[in-house]
Formats: C-alpha cells, structure tokens, sequence
C-alpha cells in the first residue's frame, strides 16, 4: 500500500469514527477546534512548562517485552527502514536491549519499593539475575522515573495525568508496577495518586512453559493509575 492510500485509509477511518461518538463530543470535534499531532520522547517533551490540560499514556509494561519487534510489520508500512528500527528499539523505555545506564537518580531516589524490587531481582537464584536482569529494570525504572519528571513538568498545576500498566512477575518476583509508578510519582514531585484496578484473566507470560516452575496462577491486574499535580 502506497502512503497516499494509507493517509486515505486513515482518515476514512477517523471520520466514521467521529460520526459515531455522542453527539455532544463529536459536535465539538466539528466546531473548527485545531488538532496536531507529534512525535517525541516522553522524557524530554517539545512542550512549555505548565502547559498540558490532561495526559492520557500506556507505557511500557514491565514485562520486558519486545514492543519493536513485536510490531516490525505495522513499523514497515510505516516506512522505517533497518535503522529507524534499531533507534527505536534502543531508546524505547522496556526495550529489552541494553543501551547503557544513564544518570537517572538511582534507585535510593525513585522510592523505597523501586529500591527493594531491584534488591530481590539481583538477589534472586536464577541465572543472570544479578547481572542483565538487575539492569533491565534499572533501566526501566530510571526511564519512567524520567518520564514521570517530565510529565509532570508540562502538565498544568491542578491537573491529573493518567497513566495504564500492568503488573507482572520477575520469576516469582512481584513487580506491582501501579504501585511502583504511584511511589515514583511521589518522588518526581506529583501531589499524589490513585488506582483503578482490573483484572485480567490471561497473559503472556503463560505461554512460557518455564514460567510454571516459579508459579500457577497467571492472571494480572491491569490500573489506571491517576496522578494529580
């Protein structure tokens, strides 16, 4: 598909898609407002400090999940070559790459319970632990700690961002990372915050037969987590 049939395609979809909403949203969506959309890294926004009405997000679960490469096919029609690929997958926050610990913080910085997972990943019995695994979440966490600053930086005082993540399991490590986030925000400056949990029924982590060594039980719970300014 050329990209002048893709943009036509979307745009096709976008229109069903607000003639769909409630007539009080989508008289408002026809009233002239002006709308732009831009890319950028969460941890350093092009966006003036105390400027952003409401932040609505869906990071990366902790789950060291491949997000790039689980998307290779969705990133080609969008015309990213070999190197845009390898850029992204090295910037993302969760990338299961290891692209060097930058200055962050540290976790005596990002709260208690960020401090205390990190602690047991690295303490664990199981391979690597205390090597790739201890600087897998090491990066993790100081990217979403830096993003969590960032946030907070544009958002307007007074407002709230909201944020959905799930929890997950290092072994039989529970990474509760709501509660994580919440601690986090604490520290980065938000006033404070809240959840709404859900659960889910199925994950990925069930289809790795190892994965049964540590547990049995493979359900999660999915949060908004609310962050108020």
């Amino acid at each position: 598909m050329r990209k002048s049939e893709l943009h036509a395609a979307f745009v096709s979809a976008v229109r069903l898609t607000s003639h769909n909403l409630p007539k009080p949203l989508s008289s408002h969506l026809a009233s002239g407002v002006s709308t732009r959309i831009s890319l950028a890294s969460s941890t350093k926004l092009p966006l003036k400090a105390n400027s952003v009405h409401a932040i609505i997000a869906s990071p990366p679960y902790c789950t060291r999940l491949d997000y790039v490469k689980a998307t290779l096919p969705e990133l080609a029609v969008m015309g990213l070559t070999h190197d845009d690929v390898r850029s992204l997958r090295d910037t993302m926050i969760g990338t299961p790459t290891m692209f060097g610990l930058a200055d962050h913080g540290g976790p005596e910085r990002w709260g208690s319970k960020t401090k205390a997972l990190i602690d047991e990943v690295a303490a664990h019995s199981s391979k690597a632990s205390a090597t790739y695994y201890k600087k897998y979440y090491l990066q993790y966490f100081g990217g979403m700690w830096t993003s969590l600053a960032e946030l907070r930086r544009v958002v307007k005082p007074g407002r709230s961002a909201v944020m959905v993540v799930q929890d997950s399991y290092y072994k039989d490590v529970h990474v509760d990372l709501p509660a994580l986030i919440g601690d986090m925000s604490e520290r980065a400056g938000w006033a404070s915050w809240e959840r709404l949990d859900f659960k889910v029924p199925r994950t990925m982590a069930a289809i790795h037969p190892g994965s049964r060594r540590y547990r049995q039980d493979f359900r999660a719970v999915e949060s908004a987590v609310i962050l108020h300014k």
